[in-house]
């Protein structure tokens, strides 16, 4: 009787494996986006004040008193790039 049940799992393990496996045949592969390098002379904004992030100019977490600077000498200051605006890398 045991040995019935594990058959029957067993058996579902399979369909649920082909099943999926038919479904992602059908389905496109995901466009792989290729990083454009960022020139070193783009202009990123700090702030004296607060975290060493770097923003771009339109994010809603740069204060007044924003910086301008190359992304090139705000990385060599040691700023990382904001996760809110996703400044680039």
């Amino acid at each position: 009787m045991i040995y019935r049940q594990h058959y029957v799992v067993l058996a579902m393990l399979v369909l649920l494996s082909v099943a999926t496996l038919l479904l992602l045949a059908g389905c496109p592969a995901p466009e792989v986006k290729e990083d454009s390098p960022v020139p070193p002379s783009t202009t990123v904004y700090i702030t004296s004040i607060g975290r060493k992030k770097y923003h771009q100019a339109d994010c809603p977490a740069l204060r007044k008193g924003n910086i301008p600077i190359t992304i090139q000498d705000a990385k060599s200051l040691g700023y990382t790039p904001c996760k809110i605006c996703k400044a680039p890398d």
